[in-house]
C-alpha cells in the first residue's frame, strides 16, 4: 500500500513538473535559425518588464503591449500584413491616450494624432515613408485651429495659414519647395488687412504695404532679393 502511494505521488510530481516545463518551453523561444517564435515577455537588464507579444519566424504579429518601469501600459501596437504595418497608440503615464498613428516598415506613415492629458487634440500630422507629407494642423486648447500647412516629401509645399486664438485668420501665405513664395497677407485680429507683400525664395521682393488697424496705409517699402531699396 505504501509502495503504491509512493508511486502515485511520484507520477503526480512528474506530471506537474512536465506541465511547468511545457509552460516554460513556450515562453521566449527561438527557432533553429535564432528567430523569435511564439509568445515573448521581454525584460531589460534591470529586470523591468518591457513588452509582451507574439512572433512568427522573428516577425511580430498581432497585439504587443509596452510598459513603463512600474508596468503601467506605455504603448499598444498591432502588427499586421506580415509585420510590415503597425497601428500604434502611446499613453501618458496617467493612462490617457497620448499619440495614435501608423508605421510602415518601422517608419511613420499616414496620419498621426497627438493629445494632451485631458484628451484634447493638440496636432495632426501626416507622413509618407517617415517624411512629412500632407496637411499638418496645430490646434489651440479649445480645439480651434492655430496653424495649418502643407508638406510634400519632407518639404513645405502649398498653402500656409496661421490663426488667432479667436479663430480669425492671422496670416496666409504659400510655400514652394520649402521656401516662402508669392503673396503673403497679414491681418489684425479684427480682420482688417495689415500687411501685404511678396516673397521669392523666402526673401522679400517688390512692394510691401503696411496699414494701421483702420486699414489706412502707413508706409510702403520696396525690396529686391530681401534687401530694402529706395524707389
Amino acid at each position: 500500500m505504501l509502495k503504491t502511494g509512493f508511486v502515485l505521488s511520484l507520477i503526480l510530481i512528474m506530471f506537474l513538473g512536465s506541465r511547468a516545463q511545457t509552460n516554460t518551453d513556450t515562453l521566449n523561444q527561438q527557432n533553429k535559425d535564432g528567430q523569435k517564435i511564439g509568445y515573448w515577455k521581454k525584460y531589460n537588464e534591470d529586470g523591468l518588464f518591457v513588452y509582451e507579444g507574439r512572433f512568427e519566424q522573428g516577425i511580430p504579429i498581432g497585439d504587443f503591449i509596452y510598459y513603463y518601469p512600474d508596468e503601467r501600459v506605455k504603448a499598444r501596437s498591432y502588427f499586421y500584413d506580415k509585420g510590415s504595418k503597425t497601428k500604434t497608440s502611446t499613453y501618458h503615464y496617467s493612462g490617457e491616450l497620448m499619440t495614435e498613428g501608423f508605421y510602415q516598415n518601422k517608419k511613420k506613415d499616414s496620419l498621426w494624432f497627438y493629445f494632451d492629458m485631458s484628451g484634447t487634440l493638440l496636432k495632426q500630422e501626416s507622413y509618407k515613408n517617415n517624411k512629412k507629407d500632407g496637411q499638418w494642423i496645430v490646434y489651440y486648447p479649445d480645439s480651434l485651429i492655430q496653424e495649418e500647412i502643407s508638406w510634400s516629401i519632407g518639404k513645405k509645399n502649398g498653402p500656409w495659414n496661421d490663426f488667432y486664438p479667436n479663430g480669425a485668420l492671422k496670416t496666409e501665405g504659400y510655400y514652394a519647395n520649402d521656401k516662402q513664395q508669392g503673396e503673403i497677407k497679414i491681418y489684425f485680429e479684427t480682420g482688417v488687412l495689415g500687411v501685404t507683400g511678396t516673397y521669392e525664395q523666402s526673401k522679400k521682393q517688390g512692394e510691401w504695404i503696411y496699414r494701421d488697424e483702420e486699414g489706412v496705409v502707413v508706409t510702403t517699402e520696396y525690396y529686391e532679393a530681401g534687401r530694402k531699396i529706395k524707389k
